[in-house]
């Protein structure tokens, strides 16, 4: 919390898969819910471009590729796919794909020591799944 008691976001949310998955669609539809725009689509836009600077902080970990960070989203580059992820404490994922029209959220339990190799092998496998499915 901050000093004048507001709470500033981070951890100590807690969320259903539900909840994450409307919350991956709402930014798949580009701030509408329903036919309603409620978030402005340019902040969407912009939400998924690429503000991060310096670009030598980005990262190749396995079979996709980080290419930067926008307002909370990670942009990963998996075979000329663009997905934008948002990751939580513990590795929970929302992961949305627009040209796939594909929101995958992705729970699991928080350990404090993480194998972050496997992790990035079961992402690896999801998305050679989720991609070739549509191909």
């Amino acid at each position: 919390r901050k000093v004048d008691g507001y709470y500033c976001g981070g951890d100590q949310t807690y969320f259903t898969p539900r909840d994450l998955a409307k919350f991956g669609n709402f930014y798949l539809r580009k701030g509408k819910i329903n036919g309603v725009q409620l978030l402005d689509s340019t902040w969407v836009k912009k939400s998924f471009m690429n503000l991060s600077t310096p670009p030598q902080n980005i990262k190749t970990p396995f079979c996709y590729q980080e290419i930067g960070y926008g307002f909370s989203w990670w942009l990963l580059n998996y075979e000329n796919e663009m997905i934008y992820t948002a990751r939580g404490m513990g590795g929970q994922y929302i992961m949305v794909i627009p040209n796939q029209d594909l929101v995958v959220v992705i729970v699991q339990a928080w350990k404090l020591h993480k194998d972050l190799k496997a992790e990035n092998k079961f992402l690896c496998k999801l998305l050679s799944l989720i991609i070739k499915a549509d191909k």
